[in-house]
């Protein structure tokens, strides 16, 4: 009797993998939608440099400058990469 408290009680081995595996989903969902924000942020950005969209007309801002230097590093390792010059 003992014995079949002691197993209602403990879950088993395939409720816990259901527990991690709703676990890591969740994960998965938060990495989804970090990632999906952060390449909708450059697209807001290439869009706002080929349009020449500035909220001070003939100032760069601290975003500006930090998104050109993103695209200096990213096309600088590319260039390490595949050992060409790769424009972005």
């Amino acid at each position: 009797m003992d014995n079949e408290n002691q197993k209602k009680k403990s879950p088993s081995r395939f409720s816990k993998l259901l527990l991690l595996l709703e676990d890591v989903k969740i994960v998965l969902e938060i990495i989804y939608v970090i990632v999906f924000l952060f390449f909708f942020l450059f697209l807001l950005l290439e869009l706002k440099r080929y349009y020449s969209i500035d909220v001070f007309p003939g100032y760069d801002t601290a975003i500006d400058d930090l998104y050109g230097a993103m695209k200096g590093i990213i096309s600088e390792l590319f260039k390490k990469l595949f050992g060409e010059e790769v424009k972005i």
